[in-house]
């Protein structure tokens, strides 16, 4: 989701369905959808060092050609299924959506509590069959990834999205050092594909 708020005259952009993660001073965005493969990614890119920054919603703005990142709450969301693939034990998580089937999981000691830049964003998609396919979006193709991935773009299409909020999207893109997409299909297994497609880019 995207949405936009001021205070003191300063623009502030939320958005949803994001794990932001951070290494080394530098700050990844995995967005993605129920069932994309987001909290899988999120939790391995933990294991490998990360520190969590947020979960399911982060507040970024614009700040001298940077888009920067402030945190949220040291506390994760993952469905039943991404956690009996990562061996979690959830008899002792908290159970907190029985919609969803999700419980949450405290992250404290790897979270880190400090503003930094958003130097990177992927886009966690699916797609009902093929291959796992990734894609550098720039220019105009990264500005629609950045706007079909957000909320309600189930009911606005690309030509219908608010212009103001065009122009937001647009501030946040024109900043980022770089969005990819990654495209997976249903019904397979190929999160340690994905994963691996995702180390690629933040190597690169």
């Amino acid at each position: 989701a995207f949405g936009i708020g001021k205070k003191k005259h300063k623009e502030y952009y939320a958005l949803n369905d994001v794990d932001l993660n951070i290494y080394q001073g530098e700050t990844v965005g995995i967005i993605g959808t129920n069932g994309s493969g987001k909290s899988t990614i999120s939790d391995r890119l933990l294991q490998e060092g990360y520190r969590l920054m947020a979960d399911d919603v982060a507040v970024l703005r614009v700040e001298k050609d940077k888009v920067m990142v402030y945190p949220a709450f040291p506390v994760r969301k993952m469905c039943r299924d991404a956690l009996d693939r990562e061996n979690y034990d959830t008899e002792k998580l908290e159970y907190i959506d029985k919609e969803r089937d999700k419980f949450a999981i405290r992250c404290d000691e790897a979270f880190d509590e400090n503003p930094t830049e958003l130097y990177r964003m992927i886009i966690l998609k699916k797609k009902k069959n093929g291959t796992v396919q990734v894609k550098h979006a720039i220019a105009g193709d990264a500005l629609e990834e950045f706007i079909e991935s957000l909320f309600l773009m189930g009911t606005f299409s690309y030509l219908k999205f608010p212009p103001d909020q065009m122009m937001s999207a647009l501030d946040v893109v024109s900043h980022m050092n770089g969005l990819y997409t990654i495209s997976r299909p249903l019904g397979v297994d190929t999160l340690d594909e994905v994963y691996g497609e995702v180390e690629k880019i933040l190597m690169a």
